[in-house]
């Protein structure tokens, strides 16, 4: 059906519906429908990926769905850490969503999504077993999480100074903690403020760092946790042209 779109491995590829997924030896991602042709799939995040993936590692790269978020995701070798699966890339299907990648670490060898069991179950090189989508809790022990945006250009031209921040958060459960991270050009070093930790219903978050790119680091790390985060809100002021 196609040419130069071969499979990486043998666990590298998963069908959700009528359409597969994979992930070829150029480290590239494809899809399939039905009576259709094999189709790139556009990942802004792909060169990490394909740079950082471990030489000789491809056969190990794992292809899975989540249905429940509507997703595939791809598990990898990282050699940044090392020979085993350590990091994931996902893909949204639909919704709001859809065409969306984004990207974690986590050590999964093997998954599954709900069907054989009522959650999806994921495996760790070590042989360890976890439920997936189950509460909000590492089994009643706390667990660490965050998520990071990229960095973002609030005003080019200007230097700002964020004041406060609105985080648009639902269903929150156990403090969140929210990060700040200012430069003012792409190769400056980085200032990173953290504010303390937010309690649920808590409107804002005090923070003064000035610079042009600014990205959020949201993190937690309690028994229960969760935090569905929406579009953050800058309370920002001009500093003045650099």
């Amino acid at each position: 059906m196609g040419r130069n779109c071969g499979l990486i491995g043998p666990n590298a590829a998963v069908v959700v519906g009528q359409t597969a997924f994979w992930v070829s030896p150029d480290r590239q991602f494809y899809s399939y429908g039905v009576g259709g042709q094999p189709q790139p799939i556009p990942c802004p995040i792909r060169q990490d990926f394909a740079d950082q993936l471990a030489a000789s590692q491809g056969d190990k790269v794992m292809a899975s769905s989540n249905g429940e978020y509507s997703e595939v995701r791809f598990d990898y070798p990282d050699s940044r850490d090392g020979y085993e699966n350590s990091r994931f890339l996902a893909l949204a299907l639909s919704g709001a969503d859809q065409g969306a990648w984004h990207r974690g670490l986590m050590a999964r060898t093997a998954f599954v999504d709900a069907g054989p069991s009522l959650y999806p179950l994921g495996v760790t090189y070590s042989g360890q077993v976890y439920h997936h989508e189950k509460g909000h809790s590492a089994d009643g022990q706390p667990f660490a999480w965050f998520i990071e945006t990229a960095d973002s250009y609030l005003d080019p031209d200007t230097c700002l100074l964020v004041r406060e921040i609105w985080p648009d958060f639902k269903d929150q459960q156990g403090p969140v903690k929210v990060s700040v991270s200012a430069r003012r050009h792409p190769q400056d070093v980085e200032q990173v403020v953290t504010a303390p930790a937010m309690a649920p219903q808590d409107p804002k978050v005090d923070v003064l760092v000035s610079g042009r790119l600014f990205k959020v680091t949201f993190a937690g790390s309690s028994a229960p946790t969760a935090c569905r985060i929406g579009q953050p809100v800058f309370d920002a002021t001009p500093a003045g042209r650099l």
